[in-house]
């Protein structure tokens, strides 16, 4: 089996529920959407060779793609799901590959690991090919003008459908300018549908010279969303802000 992987390593999570905690990155190339404000365009495509960091190691090894399973799984091994809080499977959207998630996300939990799956929940027939290896669901509600509110059809499916498989799921949203409450409104009613008790992250958006976007209003809108759901955070980008991937 041929795997496109843009890089792999260690670090500290920064965006969702489990901000701080040190999981280990798989960035599988390609996705499906093209957000406007994207911080990974550059695992869009593959590169001829992807980046493998290793801890405590200054250099990183760079592997030609696309990998085999063997090298996947050698790569794997060598990290220590034991030391991580999960693997994070992410990308690009990480779906496209459904087969080199479901073999990635096996052989972690086959050593002890658990998988959280980075999503933007629009491919779910992908999903449910793999649903039975993921423990965690972080969804990516993208929002307009990244997307189309038609999206969100699919992701409330695709919502209901890791509520159903996972563990814990969770729904996480970068705020742009652009996003009024009457947007968000629309979005927690979405989730509400499903389950008012999961979780909905409201992120700033960070740009590329680290300035975060605060909006005056967020606080009123996590006062105004917590009349339909029983946990709305705000949370920073923290990778962004320690100057880590």
């Amino acid at each position: 089996m041929a795997i496109n992987v843009h890089e792999i390593f260690s670090s500290v999570q920064g965006e969702g529920l489990f901000s701080g905690c040190r999981h280990l990155f798989l960035r599988l190339s390609g996705c499906n959407l093209r957000c406007m404000y994207c911080d990974t365009r550059v695992s869009f495509y593959p590169p001829a060779k992807a980046s493998v960091s290793y801890p405590g190691s200054s250099d990183p090894e760079m592997v030609a793609n696309p990998f085999t399973k063997e090298k996947l799984f050698q790569i794997l091994a060598a990290m220590k799901p034991e030391r991580h809080h999960s693997l994070s499977i992410t990308g690009g959207e990480p779906l496209m590959q459904p087969m080199a998630v479901m073999e990635a996300a096996e052989h972690w939990q086959d050593n002890g690991g658990r998988v959280l799956l980075e999503t933007n929940g629009t491919l779910l027939d992908a999903f449910r090919k793999v649903s039975h290896a993921i423990d965690i669901v972080s969804m990516d509600i993208k929002l307009p003008p990244a997307v189309s509110a038609t999206v969100w059809r699919t992701q409330q499916e695709f919502l209901a459908t890791a509520a159903e498989a996972c563990s814990s799921v969770y729904v996480k949203m970068v705020i742009t300018p652009e996003v009024t409450l009457g947007l968000l409104k629309d979005i927690a009613n979405m989730v509400a549908a499903v389950d008012c008790s999961i979780p909905v992250i409201l992120q700033p958006v960070t740009s590329e010279n680290g300035d975060i976007y605060w909006h005056e209003m967020l606080d009123y809108y996590q006062w105004e969303l917590a009349d339909m759901l029983t946990e709305v955070r705000i949370l920073p980008q923290l990778h962004k802000l320690m100057g880590v991937r």
